[in-house]
């Protein structure tokens, strides 16, 4: 159970950060006639509000709304209780690309408070990866779910996205969704969802890291082309580069190599070492190539001692030494942050791809947009807002549980005492 302490400073944060957010610039798309709510902003503010505190689903958002304290109610200014049913049409009538701007707009406040400074690194670094999420409902000639036609099994379709996350900062933060058309990949929606990226937080990084989908020269050229740096993984998907990396650097001993660090993870110590080959730069005029880089990764299990290694290969179009060994390890280790802190917290704490919401890719895009916003928020909350190195250290879903239990039960004192926090505009 929450303290009232950290009850008041879980509800101040909500009731400072929601303002900046502007719901009120959402579209109310709703038929005037059969209206229950008068704005569809508190079903859009009870739904972020229950995907920070982990709920999985709309009737647990309905429940939520049910359980908040009467203070709690009155502090956020929603209603006894909206129906799950009311929160999914809602949801469906949101305009996507006013949504998405919620979302940058989470950046933009992030940014004025300074809390997207590098951590541990030079420059900004952000990360673009692919996500999928797979759905059995789309509309006829949908234009994001791609069909998929399995041999054993019904068909399917995936919901794709394009997640952008500024790894250099201690938050992790989302700092844009961007949809795949179901015409086309990762690799050919890249230089929109750059674009998209410049706009949304260009001033916010010196480089961009993407995994093997999107290495190609057009690509290279493209960041180049917007003043940005690149790192890009090499896998054997691309043969020519991929072989020509194994050859440089494939055979080089540790003798000759950099030990980068060990690490204690899972009961299994990792050690990485690095090499980084120069003499790769210009290589067959792949813009802006400057230098390859090999990461090699033993894994030995502390209990029955097995050991297991992996070589990993990137090519960049940073000199080798604008950044230490340890940095450039750090920089290549940072891209898993994505995964790590975005796509795992999204799928295995707010379980978006077993309980997205709403199965219609419509809903679903929508309901990932609110999940970045709910992310970011407590985000912010968990590595900038707490001051110790062990709070900031909570486990997300430790963290979810203290809001839902500060939701319901904060009491009138406790958010009077000893200053008055200042309920929502109501709208």
């Amino acid at each position: 159970m929450a303290t009232p302490r950290m009850t008041r400073r879980l509800l101040g944060v909500i009731c400072k950060r929601l303002p900046s957010l502007r719901l009120e610039r959402l579209s109310d798309t709703r038929d005037r006639k059969g209206r229950r709510h008068a704005s569809i902003v508190p079903a859009v503010r009870l739904m972020l509000v229950g995907m920070m505190a982990g709920c999985k689903g709309l009737a647990e958002v309905e429940d939520l709304s049910v359980d908040m304290s009467l203070a709690t109610r009155k502090l956020l200014r929603l209603p006894q209780r909206i129906a799950d049913t009311t929160c999914r049409d809602t949801l469906l009538r949101l305009v996507f690309d006013e949504l998405r701007q919620v979302l940058h707009r989470t950046v933009e406040m992030m940014d004025k408070a300074k809390a997207l400074v590098p951590h541990e690194l030079p420059f900004g670094v952000a990360t673009m990866d692919g996500r999928s999420t797979a759905t059995k409902l789309w509309e006829p000639d949908d234009p994001v779910a791609q069909l998929q036609h399995p041999k054993d099994g019904s068909v399917y379709g995936l919901v794709r996205t394009i997640t952008s996350c500024l790894v250099s900062s201690r938050a992790r933060t989302c700092l844009d969704m961007f949809p795949i058309p179901a015409s086309t990949n990762e690799n050919g929606v890249f230089p929109e969802a750059f674009a998209s990226l410049m706009r949304v937080a260009g001033h916010l990084f010196e480089v961009v890291t993407y995994d093997s989908g999107a290495n190609c020269a057009a690509n290279a050229k493209l960041v180049l082309m917007y003043g940005k740096n690149y790192v890009f993984r090499v896998k054997s998907e691309q043969p020519t580069i991929y072989n020509e990396c194994k050859r440089k650097l494939g055979k080089r001993t540790f003798a000759n190599g950099i030990e980068v660090g060990s690490d204690i993870v899972g009961g299994k110590v990792v050690t990485r070492t690095l090499w980084l080959a120069p003499e790769l730069a210009g290589w067959h005029d792949y813009p802006g190539l400057r230098c390859a880089i090999r990461l090699h990764v033993r894994t030995v299990d502390k209990v029955t001692g097995k050991q297991t290694s992996e070589n990993r290969y990137y090519i960049t179009s940073l000199a080798p030494d604008v950044l230490t060994p340890a940095q450039w390890a750090l920089l290549v280790r940072r891209h898993w942050a994505v995964e790590n802190n975005c796509h795992n917290t999204w799928d295995r704490l707010m379980r978006e791809d077993k309980r997205p919401w709403v199965r219609l890719s419509s809903g679903m895009l929508r309901a990932m947009l609110l999940r970045r916003i709910a992310y970011n928020l407590l985000g912010w909350f968990r590595c900038i807002t707490q001051r110790s190195e062990a709070a900031r250290a909570t486990p997300w879903l430790r963290l979810m549980k203290l809001l839902q239990s500060a939701l319901e039960t904060a009491t009138t004192e406790i958010l009077r005492h000893p200053r008055p926090l200042e309920p929502l505009a109501c709208l």
